[in-house]
């Protein structure tokens, strides 16, 4: 089990990630913004970041900077919905994970314990 901080503006999108991710036994804390997100980051302890990639205000790549910048060892996902999310994924740090939606909760699972695995390694 992680303590996962999820963070997408889409109502639905946030709580279908939500509810796939605890599913997996995980502790899920949602936040709605890019802004948001980074508070919440500061209030808490987390061991991997799942992050939208395209936002209102700040974009989820300048999330996943700032949070890489309070954090060196939090595991980053972006999860993208479009190519062009990949041009704007250049800006994040290099250490981001990527995964395209459309995914089944398997998947994600998978997906996620197989990035938290190479964190401890």
């Amino acid at each position: 089990m992680a303590r996962i901080l999820l963070i997408d503006d889409e109502d639905e999108v946030r709580n279908l990630l939500r509810r796939m991710l605890e599913s997996g036994s995980h502790d899920v804390v949602a936040a709605a913004s890019g802004e948001e997100g980074i508070e919440k980051f500061k209030q808490g302890t987390f061991d991997l970041v799942l992050c939208d990639s395209r936002m209102p205000g700040k974009h989820g790549a300048a999330v996943m900077q700032e949070i890489r910048r309070l954090s060196p060892t939090v595991v980053l996902v972006s999860v993208s919905g479009a190519a062009a999310d990949d041009a704007a994924s250049a800006e994040a740090p290099a250490d981001v994970r990527r995964i395209a939606k459309p995914f089944r909760t398997r998947e994600l699972l998978s997906f996620i314990e197989d990035c938290l695995a190479r964190r401890t390694r």
